[in-house]
């Protein structure tokens, strides 16, 4: 058996040093990497423990149509209003031709009454419970039919 070289155990010893060296490196690498992923999620605001993110509140008037005719003698006209993502204690507010009607009877329904015969621009908006406006729906605009002396049958 070949007798060691003193100097071999010294070699040894870089050579463990260079390996443990490398591994370190590697391990600062991937912990770098790691942060900087921790980084842009927390930039994103997607970060572990995150709510979701929130999902932006909506209204649209879903009833009657654009441009739709509705027969009514006494000028009763039925508006439903619909609010979605809307937080606790929103309320929807209705305008008709820019003035302000009551507030949601519940469940977004309106109804109006004594509405004149003619083109009508309907208006809603999504209200938080601090009075800000979150979301406006689109304009609607619907046309009252009132029966005629000229045409008496239709409108019933």
């Amino acid at each position: 058996m070949a007798k060691a070289h003193p100097l071999d155990r010294f070699i040894g010893a870089e050579r463990t040093r260079a390996v443990v060296i490398d591994r370190c490196a590697l391990v600062r690498r991937r912990a770098a990497m790691c942060l900087r992923a921790l980084i842009v999620l927390a930039a994103l605001g997607l970060g572990l423990g995150a709510a979701p993110p929130a999902r932006a509140a909506d209204v649209a008037i879903t009833q009657p149509a654009n441009e739709q005719t509705i027969h009514s003698n006494p000028g009763e006209v039925l508006v439903r209003v619909q609010a979605t993502g809307a937080a606790p204690g929103s309320r929807v507010r209705l305008f008709v031709d820019g003035a302000q009607q009551s507030q949601d009877q519940g469940g977004g329904v309106f109804v109006l009454r004594g509405v004149e015969r003619g083109a009508h621009v309907l208006r809603a908006e999504l209200i938080d419970a601090q009075g800000n406006l979150v979301a406006a729906a689109q304009p609607v605009t619907f046309y009252l039919w009132h029966a005629s002396r000229l045409n008496p049958h239709r409108g019933r």
